[in-house]
């Protein structure tokens, strides 16, 4: 694979998206899926950048999203992860009109910095820093 691949449940940042890196043309792909479904070949990608989604699962889905072995898998030798992650404690936050549109139902949970740590320790087997830096390979 080569390029960038964007995967959103969301038609309205895909279309952002589509807007906005239009001059990349074929080497963007744009994905209207599920990320509880999303699968790639063993060691295909360079890196993997989880940035305001995993924030969005209910906080027991995120522990199965958080499964960084399989994610650790889609990796090259040396590939990166990063995401972002609430730091405080949410089990549960919406908002009905999110970006102001009607139909921008939000839904956001969180288990704070020391949850997700722990998570992400469980997950990876291994020790993470107190910035929450952790080998995956």
């Amino acid at each position: 694979m080569c390029g960038t691949v964007i995967e959103s449940l969301s038609a309205t940042q895909l279309d952002l998206a589509r807007q906005n890196l239009a001059r990349f043309g074929e080497r963007v792909t744009l994905s209207n899926s599920d990320t509880m479904f999303l699968e790639f070949s063993e060691k295909s990608l360079d890196a993997v950048v989880g940035f305001y989604s995993i924030i969005h699962f209910p906080r027991d889905e995120q522990t199965v999203v958080l499964k960084l072995k399989r994610i650790a898998g889609w990796l090259r030798p040396g590939g990166f992860f990063l995401a972002n992650f609430s730091s405080k404690q949410l089990s549960v936050a919406v908002n009905e009109k999110c970006l102001g549109d009607e139909n921008g139902w939000m839904f956001w949970s969180g288990w704070g910095a020391e949850g997700t740590l722990k998570n992400v320790q469980v997950a990876l087997q291994e020790e993470v820093d107190e910035k929450g830096h952790a080998p995956l390979l």
